[in-house]
């Protein structure tokens, strides 16, 4: 069990590597439909149900800043690369 901030965010980042390698090592047809992004998403998901990691001050904080400070940031990221003409149409 991850009780501390720090291996939290060091699970996630380890475990967002490990995603993106799994599915850029094996280019299968679920892969298509289901990004790597949504396998981390669902991933982390069912390890919060199975009490993979703690939900203790540490935790709960690294949480808060993930959530605040980064998610916008990767949403932008993600956004840059989106082809707003074709949207449009």
């Amino acid at each position: 069990m991850i009780t501390t901030g720090f291996g939290y965010v060091s699970f996630l980042i380890c475990f967002l590597a490990a995603a993106f390698w799994f599915t850029n090592k094996y280019p299968w047809k679920i892969f298509d439909v289901i990004p790597a992004i949504i396998i981390v998403y669902i991933g982390s998901a069912v390890l919060a149900s199975f009490k993979f990691y703690a939900t203790n001050d540490s935790v709960g904080a690294a949480q808060t800043l993930i959530t605040r400070q980064f998610l916008p940031m990767a949403i932008i990221l993600l956004l840059m690369i989106c082809n707003f003409k074709s949207i449009m149409q």
